[in-house]
């Protein structure tokens, strides 16, 4: 969605849409926007990975809004984490007991975790 909302956002992709909806096919749209946003040499390969890009993320449909991809991307987000307070990764929620210990060796101390299921 954001790689979406950012060649929406685009001066050249904005300006080929705009083209497109006062009824200009892809190419002449192109040729046109390449123009508004300063191109002095027109050389329609040049943007044509940007259009290819845009078309395949299905940014040139007229339809497609930013804020449409802006809602989305909230509600996509909320659903995430309406999903991770159903799973806490919280220390203190999962009640894990923190000890320390040598585990058998003179080296640096080690630290061990016990979950209630698992108890030390």
């Amino acid at each position: 969605m954001v790689v979406r909302e950012a060649l929406l956002r685009l001066p050249l992709i904005r300006n080929i849409r705009q083209f497109m909806a006062l009824g200009n096919d892809l190419q002449n749209a192109m040729r046109k926007a390449a123009t508004v946003v300063g191109e002095k040499n027109y050389d329609k390969a040049a943007i044509a990975p940007v259009v290819t890009w845009a078309t395949s993320a299905q940014v040139l449909d007229l339809g497609v809004r930013v804020e449409t991809l802006v809602n989305e991307a909230v509600a996509t987000k909320e659903a995430r984490r309406a999903e991770h307070v159903s799973h806490p990764s919280d220390i203190n929620s999962m009640e894990i007991q923190v000890a320390r210990g040598h585990a058998g060796s003179l080296r640096s101390p080690r630290i061990f975790l016990a979950t209630p299921d698992f108890a030390m």
